[in-house]
């Protein structure tokens, strides 16, 4: 198989435009966050076999979970026909450790194909549902799907302006001859990028060029292009995990909480997953051809950065242990009936109108 996928930040924000003046100052839009990668699932021609989609709250999380599906998808074929919903469970069990079974409960994913919701975990915004019919309706022209959306609700009797901010959190390409990806380093009032390159043959064109080669250490066998996700995730989460430390630090050496609280033992335990999420790097660079660009996100360069920058907030600003901003909770108020759940877009072939 092939991988050539990215991952979205995306929030949007959804406010009513036919209400009066006076309504609208009471009514604050409806807000919506999401990680989102698009998976096209392809054979080693290139030819698209299925297509996925996974959201969710957090960026290693669903990174993750998008490799699994891939090695699945890699291993065994197609999913969508042979797949029942123990075996999505069994994927996600897969994916969580114990870490974030522990800190993380309100984790929430959500899986489409073709528009439609196949899988999901915990509740996530029917919102997210909405836009992926209109992608889907939309021949996965996935730009013009806000203007769609905006359009199914106003012939749905409710005029909408959606706001839609996307960033590029990640972007992985692979096949059985090499990987590339790049991921976005976000750090308190840092943002950076970094790029890890994978050419499984290298090591052994090396052995090759010297005058009395030594037994290469790095594999020189076909390169599993799903496995890039998979390290896409765990650079992702030893960020994470990093700038969790860091804060952590900073607050147990201000006394904003004390040695033994549950704060002080998330902190220990974001230490040592640390430290396990390090040797599986170290487990890549020591069976992989492995090159950084500019140079290895040094998670306790990070580490310091966090706590250091903590140490300067104001006392009335707000640090949290283990809240990243892709993992914010969505700011949704009152909707007054704007979003039903399970919310679809149905049409109608004899006057070709779409109800939400």
């Amino acid at each position: 198989m092939l991988i050539n996928t990215s991952m979205l930040r995306e929030k949007f924000v959804i406010r009513e435009t036919g209400v009066k003046d006076g309504e609208q100052k009471e009514k604050k839009p409806i807000i919506a966050l999401s990680n989102r990668i698009s998976l096209p699932l392809t054979n080693e021609s290139g030819a698209i076999s299925e297509h996925i989609v996974i959201r969710g709250r957090i960026m290693y999380i669903v990174t993750r979970f998008a490799a699994k599906v891939a090695h699945e998808f890699a291993q065994k074929g197609p999913l969508i026909k042979r797949f029942k919903e123990r075996d999505w469970q069994r994927l996600w069990i897969e994916t969580i450790s114990g870490y974030d079974e522990r800190f993380y409960k309100g984790c929430w994913m959500a899986v489409y194909h073709h528009g439609k919701l196949i899988f999901s975990v915990k509740p996530h915004h029917p919102f997210l549902d909405i836009m992926e019919q209109c992608d889907a309706r939309n021949k996965a022209e996935y730009d013009q799907s806000v203007k769609i959306a905006e359009d199914a609700f106003s012939q749905a009797g409710r005029k909408v302006r959606i706001e839609h901010e996307a960033t590029i959190a990640m972007v992985a390409s692979a096949t059985r001859e090499n990987g590339r990806c790049g991921v976005i380093v976000r750090i308190p009032n840092r943002t950076a990028t970094f790029n890890f390159i994978i050419n499984p043959e290298s090591s052994e064109k090396r052995r090759l060029d010297k005058d009395a080669p030594k037994k290469p250490k790095k594999q020189d066998k076909p390169f599993d292009p799903y496995k890039i996700l998979y390290m896409a995730a765990t650079f992702m989460e030893g960020i994470h995990l990093a700038v969790n430390v860091g804060f952590g630090q900073s607050m147990l050496d201000q006394s904003i909480f004390q040695m033994f609280s549950p704060q002080y033992r998330h902190v220990e335990a974001s230490r040592k997953r640390l430290g396990r999420i390090n040797s599986e790097i170290r487990g890549f660079e020591n069976t992989l051809s492995l090159k950084y660009r500019p140079e290895r996100p040094d998670f306790f360069e990070i580490l310091n950065h966090a706590e250091s920058y903590s140490e300067k907030l104001e006392g009335d600003e707000e640090i949290t242990v283990g809240v990243d901003e892709d993992e914010e909770d969505d700011e949704t108020e009152e909707d007054d009936g704007l979003f039903k759940k399970n919310a679809t877009i149905e049409s109608s072939k004899e006057n070709n109108t779409k109800a939400i």
